[in-house]
């Protein structure tokens, strides 16, 4: 997958495009400059000596060439997708996000560049850029990605620009890693192992539910790369377990898994996990990649390397720090889900929202409880870089910041738990942030009305807030949590939409005074 950057002259497509793969770590390319090199004289010239026919041509010639590469962000000319035909190749080969200004901001932007651009040469610079941007109105607004860049600083519109295009890099685990959220990722599969020279052996790893759906055309799609094997799991949290890894491993070692395979993860948040956990310990490592198709999987538990597995006293007891070598989450999996699987994610999204993305929960907010695939795509994007920008603070959760994701969850682990597991992991996170807005309110760091303000929002998405779970239960299946320090749990706890405190020592009374206040008894 590649991503192109288009949008009328001076825009700042050349610099946002530099901007980007540095962040991102892919390569750079700009049409405009290679046609120039290999012409051998700027597009002026071309444009006076040969005409714009012939640059036209030469510029359907390279992108011919270009959507064959990966991981290279390209800086398009701002007619190049007025063509049809170019305008097809290129999107279907990545994702086109234009940039756009004001006719006076890129004047003055352009400066002595001017006279470098042949369709703004002339008298009158202002009113035939004008002119151009209107014939060109159409073509731009017809891009679902845009952005205006006639305020922004370079940076900001390198951070929208990765946030409009869920095409991210989380560099701070090892080498780092891509995580991109778009649609037809798994499509580019194969593309994508290929680019990253991820091999054969391939084991999918998924469950009953997903697999039926996924896994063969996956492995048809694969085959020519070598050997491909599917390991099917029971769906649930009750697989989440040591028994269910020790099959796994029996499985990888029938299969001849090797260190230089790949374990593919293929599901939700279940799946992730012991895939995940798998590929951390099976021959001491082997490369895994995350296909999260769940709501909950792209916002939150394919990113940021964190594997495990249950133990009988508590969720998520057994695991390590083991980063995927990619995360491939395709939006359009999402159309294959059932409403309820798509209510329960809602949680995770609401909760990056709380920590880190005011404007996010307005999005989530705007939904007015209408959950459905098509209405996702920005709240996806939105929800993983909030994921993505706490675990790069904190990659491995020892200086505080990564424990901002903890909200809802020390409460919410206890309910999965106390129920068996029987609650959705997304209805019990619901009720530990109502627990743990309450329980803010309490201690007096959060601003009044919050916590109502919370509940009414999951009520609206059809997520519960209330849990008649003994009180006392609750406490002790606290007690076991991995979140404590010096054996004392440290909160998670918001202030404000869109901002949380983290390593909080709370007393337990008041903790228990919050559980009562959502319908906990005792």
């Amino acid at each position: 997958m590649n991503l192109y950057i288009y949008g009328p002259p001076g825009c700042g497509k050349t610099t946002i495009g530099m901007l980007l793969a540095e962040r991102m770590g892919w390569h750079f390319t700009d049409t405009d400059k290679i046609i120039e090199n290999e012409a051998g004289m700027p597009i002026t010239e071309i444009f006076l000596q040969k005409g714009e026919t012939d640059f036209r041509l030469r510029e359907k010639a390279l992108l011919s060439n270009l959507v064959k590469t990966t991981r290279t962000v390209v800086a398009l000319g701002g007619g190049t997708l007025v063509d049809e035909e170019n305008r097809a190749l290129v999107e279907s080969s990545g994702a086109v996000v234009c940039l756009m200004c004001n006719p006076e901001t890129i004047l003055e932007r352009m400066g002595d560049e001017l006279n470098a651009r042949p369709l703004l040469v002339g008298s009158g610079p202002l009113e035939r850029l004008k002119a151009l941007l209107a014939k060109r109105a159409a073509l731009y607004d017809s891009f679902p990605l845009a952005l205006d860049t006639s305020t922004l600083a370079p940076e900001d519109v390198a951070r929208k620009v990765q946030r409009l295009s869920g095409i991210f890099r989380l560099t701070a685990m090892g080498g780092g890693y891509d995580v991109i959220i778009n649609r037809g990722m798994l499509r580019d599969l194969r593309a994508e192992l290929e680019d990253r020279k991820l091999g054969a052996p391939f084991v999918i790893v998924s469950d009953d539910h997903v697999a039926p759906i996924y896994a063969q055309p996956l492995a048809e799609a694969l085959s020519p790369l070598g050997a491909v094997t599917s390991i099917v799991i029971k769906a649930g949290e009750s697989s989440k377990n040591l028994r269910t890894v020790e099959t796994i491993y029996s499985d990888l070692f029938h299969c001849k898994m090797e260190r230089r395979g790949t374990i593919l993860a293929l599901g939700g948040g279940v799946v992730t996990d012991i895939a995940g956990f798998a590929a951390a310990t099976y021959l001491r490592g082997v490369p895994w990649v995350a296909l999260p198709t769940s709501l909950l999987g792209m916002v939150d538990a394919a990113i940021g390397g964190k594997t495990a597995v249950d133990l009988p006293q508590g969720k998520n007891l057994v695991g390590s720090f083991y980063p995927p070598a990619i995360v491939l989450a395709d939006l359009d999996t999402l159309a294959t889900l059932p409403g309820e699987e798509l209510r329960t994610g809602m949680a995770e999204a609401v909760k990056s929202a709380m920590i880190g993305d005011s404007k996010l929960l307005g999005m989530i907010e705007g939904l007015n409880g209408e959950v459905v695939a098509e209405k996702l795509d920005g709240i996806v994007r939105r929800a993983g870089r909030v994921k993505i920008r706490v675990v790069e603070e904190d990659p491995f959760e020892r200086r505080g910041p990564r424990e901002a994701l903890n909200f809802g969850h020390t409460i919410g682990h206890a309910v999965e738990a106390w129920s068996n597991y029987e609650i959705p992991h997304g209805d019990a996170v619901a009720i530990g942030m109502a627990s743990e807005s309450k329980l803010a309110e309490r201690i007096g760091i959060a601003e009044h009305g919050l916590s109502d303000k919370l509940s009414t929002l999951l009520n609206t998405l059809g997520l519960p807030v209330r849990c008649e779970a003994p009180v006392e239960k609750i406490l002790e299946l606290m007690a076991a949590d991995k979140k404590r320090r010096g054996g004392r749990i440290k909160w998670a706890l918001p202030i404000a939409a869109g901002k949380v405190r983290v390593g909080l020592d709370v007393p337990e009374e008041d903790v228990r005074q919050s559980l009562k206040s959502i319908g906990c008894v005792g």
